[in-house]
C-alpha cells in the first residue's frame, strides 16, 4: 500500500494536476504553468507531511524508501511542460518533504542516541 502511494504521490501526478498544468501551459505559458505546478505540489506534499504522523512504521518506511527511489530515478512528467526552475524547485520541495517524513520515521522508531539503561 505504501509503495503504491509513494509512486502515486512522487512519480505520477494526479489527473487534476495534469489537466491544470496542461491548460495553463496552453493558455498562459510555461511560467504560469510552473507556478500552478509548484502550488499543487506544495499543497499535496504539505498534506502528506501533516498526515504522516498518523502512519504506522511499516507504511512510513515503505513510503519514504519508494519516494526517494521515485524522486531520483523517475523523471517528472509535468516537469517537461513547465519552466525548468519550477521543476527543480518542486523536486527540492519533494526532497525536503521526504527528509521531514524520514525524520518523523526516526522519531517513531525511537533510535535516539540516549541510552535507556
Amino acid at each position: 500500500m505504501a509503495v503504491a502511494r509513494g509512486f502515486e504521490k512522487i512519480a505520477v501526478p494526479s489527473a487534476f494536476a495534469i489537466f491544470t498544468v496542461i491548460m495553463a501551459y496552453h493558455f498562459y505559458g510555461t511560467i504560469i504553468a510552473g507556478l500552478l505546478f509548484f502550488a499543487i505540489a506544495v499543497l499535496g506534499f504539505g498534506l502528506l507531511a501533516s498526515l504522516a504522523k498518523y502512519w504506522n512504521v511499516a507504511y512510513t518506511i515503505g513510503f519514504v524508501s519508494v519516494g526517494f527511489f521515485a524522486l531520483l530515478m523517475i523523471p517528472s512528467i509535468l516537469g517537461q511542460l513547465v519552466h525548468p526552475a519550477f521543476s527543480i524547485l518542486t523536486d527540492i520541495f519533494a526532497l525536503i518533504t521526504l527528509v521531514g517524513i524520514g525524520s518523523l520515521l526516526i522519531s517513531k522508531l525511537d533510535l535516539g542516541t540516549s541510552s535507556k539503561w
